[in-house]
């Protein structure tokens, strides 16, 4: 997988509405902590042909960790575009979802 924060393409503006969900979860990142909780040890994606899948719990962590990791090695941060070419495993929704999580945009590039 290659991430790259993109310079000059545009940034998405940070303003967010504050959309309330069910049971008051406001955000992504939100709703992906409480189906941690309450799903911990459940899957909750499956890759059919190489028989991954992960827990809510494990998506949970891993996109936070990702996440982490982009931020601290490419020194970006929220309102940022980051391309990412990816092949189509479990990594290309975790990668999406721990740029989302921490406001930044991602450019889903074919290998």
């Amino acid at each position: 997988m290659v991430v790259t924060n993109a310079p000059g393409l545009p940034s998405p503006s940070l303003a967010r509405e504050n959309i309330s969900l069910e049971g008051g979860v406001s955000s992504l990142d939100g709703l992906i902590r409480r189906a941690s909780r309450r799903w911990r040890h459940k899957r909750a994606w499956q890759i059919e042909l190489s028989g991954d899948e992960l827990s809510f719990e494990e998506i949970d962590n891993r996109s936070f960790a990702l996440g982490e990791a982009i931020m601290a090695r490419t020194g970006a941060v929220p309102g940022d575009t980051i391309a990412v070419m990816s092949l189509n495993t479990l990594d290309f929704p975790l990668t999406w979802l721990a740029l989302t999580r921490r406001g930044m945009t991602m450019i889903p590039l074919n290998p």
